[in-house]
Order: C-alpha cells, then structure tokens, then sequence
C-alpha cells in the first residue's frame, strides 16, 4: 500500500507491506488537509 499527496499522485508520503496485524498492510502519519490518494496491490 503507498499513500501519496497532498494534492498529488506521485508525491509518496509513505508505503507499507505488512506492518499491521497479521501480514496487512499499515499506514500511520500526521496529515494537513488536502487530497490523497492511495495504492493498493494485490
């Protein structure tokens, strides 16, 4: 999973595999209003 933003789709914020329960994926961050967008793979 990748998170990109504010505002745009290829600014990476941040990306995970499996750092949350079990092998799923996790994102944690402090985020300003805006757009983002999120990618998901299978």
């Amino acid at each position: 999973m990748k998170l990109f933003g504010p505002g745009s789709e290829t600014s990476l914020i941040a990306e995970d595999d499996d750092g949350g329960f079990g092998k799923n994926s996790k994102i944690v961050a402090d985020l300003v209003p805006g757009d983002y967008y999120v990618q998901i793979r299978h």
